[in-house]
């Protein structure tokens, strides 16, 4: 494939995710994303197949750098704290720039009533299972709240996702402007870190 038809590829899926993943645009057609991207719809077709085609290449290299990106944020040779504050501010600027992934990643799965949808993984590694352990030696230790060390990460996804996947309904209920509830989670982290930081002492 020359460089022209990989450049015009390439700028096919980057639209797409925008459209998909960053508008929120879950039923997208063809043409909508062909507009997007200044192109033709038949153009779309020639590399892709299809639309769905496009969302599943799509989805699956954006869900295999996100994984890749978060091992290497616990993979790093820093104390643990400084690790999961990294973890934090990288979930953070995902939700911030791609705010429907998650909902496109739980609808899919849905869809497919949990058959056959796969997820292209990263390079195999331990990375995960070592970082678990290392939460663990910290409960031990007292340094932070005893708990599965898996229900640890999953209260620090939790606090990064929900907040954008619930914004619609909250802003609604506390009536605030999208530009309040923006500065809101512009001060996640700081209440992350303070909660998950929380000794048992």
């Amino acid at each position: 494939m020359n460089a022209i038809n990989t450049t015009t590829e390439e700028r096919i899926k980057e639209v797409a995710r925008r459209v998909f993943f960053t508008e929120g645009k879950l039923n997208a057609t063809t043409q909508e994303i062909a507009d997007a991207a200044g192109v033709n719809r038949t153009l779309i077709n020639y590399y892709f197949r299809s639309r769905d085609a496009l969302f599943e290449i799509v989805f699956n290299e954006s869900m295999s750098q996100f994984g890749q990106s978060i091992e290497s944020i616990i993979s790093q040779e820093i104390p643990i704290k400084d690790r999961i504050e990294h973890l934090v501010e990288f979930l953070l600027k995902e939700m911030r720039n791609n705010p429907y992934r998650e909902i496109f990643f739980i609808t899919q799965i849905n869809q497919k009533n949990n058959q056959d949808f796969k997820i292209k993984d990263g390079p195999e590694s331990n990375n995960w299972k070592i970082f678990l352990d290392e939460l663990q030696a910290e409960m031990d230790s007292g340094q932070i709240q005893s708990m599965n060390p898996i229900n640890y990460v999953l209260n620090i996804y939790s606090m990064c996702i929900f907040p954008v996947l619930i914004k619609p309904v909250f802003t609604k209920i506390f009536r605030i402007n999208p530009e309040e509830y923006q500065t809101l989670l512009d001060n996640r982290k700081t209440n992350i870190m303070n909660s998950i930081s929380r000794t048992i002492k």
